[in-house]
């Protein structure tokens, strides 16, 4: 008989990501299996899932308390912990094993596992496939490892964990070599110019971390190099939207400015001015209302005028409209996207074609006013304010403004000599 043979007749496979369970596999018996829904204490499954994920190493017992036990509050953590082992060793008298003491061993006021039982962690494996992918990406071989790494990845480390300190680093480990992966076998794979299948492995990782910006932009990339233009726009936009409304924030700078990049037209010929113009302004040179932009674009045009009048004394207006619950303490998901939207609505419609506003945060929206005063400015935004009060979201938010110039006085030069301010705008 091969060794390989002998090696497989008694091997125990522990499944740690997404979820936990165990497999035994017996040459005289079926095939058993073990999982967290077949009961137990949290703190048996912990013992348990601790000692499987260190099976390699002898627990000491003072570690092991300090696993299970970080808050003290058991008084007797040795007599607990004698209980726990009964309990695991009858859990794995009933997955197969046939002595619970000669498979699971405390020796010397610790814990380690028959050194003749073969373990096999989904971890384990995954780290190996993940290394020979690594050492060879741009072949077949390596791109194979690569698959079948992501396949073992059903889900994050222990989830039923997530309270224990314990499981966070190598959650967090895994997840991010997951993502990693995902990304560099795209990568092989687009090098090779196999498109479709680059596409479909990093939506796994966008799919298992849809905020991971580094998996996202990989996707624009992709999707530009397959002759998606036009998706690639589409996919920004919803990149931002769920950035916004999950966690107020915007696309990073670098995400935004490869968007832009990508979404550069191409042209094969020098055209005349007439032309650019008509490309570079489009249909909003001719649009009426405040204009929307993103928040990056927001902040180069704040910057742009506040340099440009810091010397004609010229007043920019900044401000800010936050929503607030008209009662009690916060505002659910629903009512707070129906707000900001008619909130949007109505500064789109009362504020001139030539004030700019973005959604700064979940609640917020940015204004900038060129050549108001603070009461002319006040006006505007009070006409926004009662526009919304016509709402229904109204009924649960309220929103509440301030003003100041967007450039301080002591930072505005005099006005040059012979130079007449523009006058402040009428509303």
């Amino acid at each position: 008989m091969r060794l390989e043979d002998l090696e497989l007749e008694c091997t125990l496979y522990v499944k740690t990501l997404g979820g936990f369970s165990l497999r035994y596999s017996h040459s005289v018996s079926p095939e058993t299996e073990f999982s967290e829904r077949d009961g137990g204490s949290w703190r048996q499954q912990a013992f348990l899932q601790y000692l499987c994920v260190n099976h390699q190493r002898y627990v000491p017992q003072e570690e092991m308390i300090d696993i299970l036990w970080d808050d003290g509050e058991v008084s007797n953590p040795a007599n607990t912990l004698k209980t726990l082992l009964y309990r695991t060793r009858l859990t794995l008298e009933r997955l197969g094993f046939e002595n619970g003491k000669k498979t699971l061993l405390c020796r010397h006021g610790g814990y380690t596992w028959d050194p003749e039982l073969n373990i096999q962690l989904d971890v384990e494996e995954f780290d190996t496939l993940r290394a020979k992918f690594n050492a060879a990406p741009n072949t077949e071989e390596g791109l194979a490892c690569a698959k079948q790494a992501l396949a073992l990845y059903e889900g994050d480390f222990l989830p039923q964990a997530a309270a224990s300190i314990w499981a966070l680093s190598p959650r967090t480990y895994y997840h991010s070599n997951y993502l990693r992966l995902c990304c560099g076998a795209a990568s092989a794979l687009w090098e090779l110019e196999r498109l479709p299948e680059a596409v479909e492995l990093c939506q796994l990782a966008t799919a298992q971390d849809p905020y991971d910006e580094n998996c996202q932009m990989l996707m624009m990339r992709l999707l530009h190099a397959s002759g998606a233009k036009q998706a690639v726009a589409q996919y920004y936009n919803d990149v931002s939207a769920l950035l916004m409304s999950q966690l107020g924030v915007s696309p990073s700078p670098e995400m935004t400015a490869l968007y832009h990049e990508l979404n550069a037209p191409e042209q094969a010929q020098e055209l005349d001015l007439r032309t650019i113009r008509a490309i570079v302004l489009g249909e909003d040179s001719k649009g009426n209302g405040a204009f929307f932009c993103e928040y990056y674009v927001f902040q180069n045009i704040c910057r742009l005028l506040t340099r440009t009048t810091a010397r004609s004394g010229q007043i920019v207006q900044l401000g800010v409209i936050t929503v607030f619950p008209r009662r009690g303490d916060r505002l659910t998901m629903a009512q707070r996207t129906a707000a900001m939207n008619d909130l949007k609505g109505g500064i789109l419609d009362n504020l001139r074609s030539g004030d700019i506003f973005t959604q700064f945060s979940l609640t917020q929206y940015l204004l900038l006013l060129p050549t108001a005063s603070h009461e002319n400015g006040s006006m505007a935004v009070n006409r926004v304010l009662e526009a919304f009060s016509k709402c229904k979201s109204s009924v649960a938010a309220v929103p509440r403004f301030s003003l100041l110039p967007a450039l301080s006085a002591e930072r505005r030069l005099p006005a040059a000599v012979g130079f007449r301010p523009m006058e402040t705008w009428k509303r």
